[in-house]
């Protein structure tokens, strides 16, 4: 059994993976990492807004899918095995 934060780790770094860790890398500074207990297990997420489309919203922490980033993965990470389910897959 995983604890939470293993699993965080192991659903962020997959997101990464699935998104392109070299794409990530080099575009960091518009990018958002996000995580949360569901049932069972942990959900993660990695966005990327490589558009800069938010720009205007720079400094300014947006709550809402009405404008989601471009490139995003989710996925949930089951604490009992590890195993990763991908919930949404929008990659470059």
């Amino acid at each position: 059994m995983l604890t939470r934060k293993e699993a965080q780790k192991i659903g962020i770094n997959a997101c990464i993976d699935k998104i392109g860790r070299e794409f990530y890398e080099k575009n960091i500074n518009f990018s958002s990492i996000a995580y949360g207990e569901v049932e069972n297990g942990e959900f993660c997420f990695v966005g990327v807004d490589n558009a800069k489309t938010h720009s205007k919203y720079q400094d300014s922490l947006i709550l809402s899918s009405r404008d989601p980033m471009p490139y995003r993965v989710s996925c949930k990470v089951l604490l009992k095995n590890g195993d990763i389910e991908f919930i949404e897959v929008e990659t470059p």
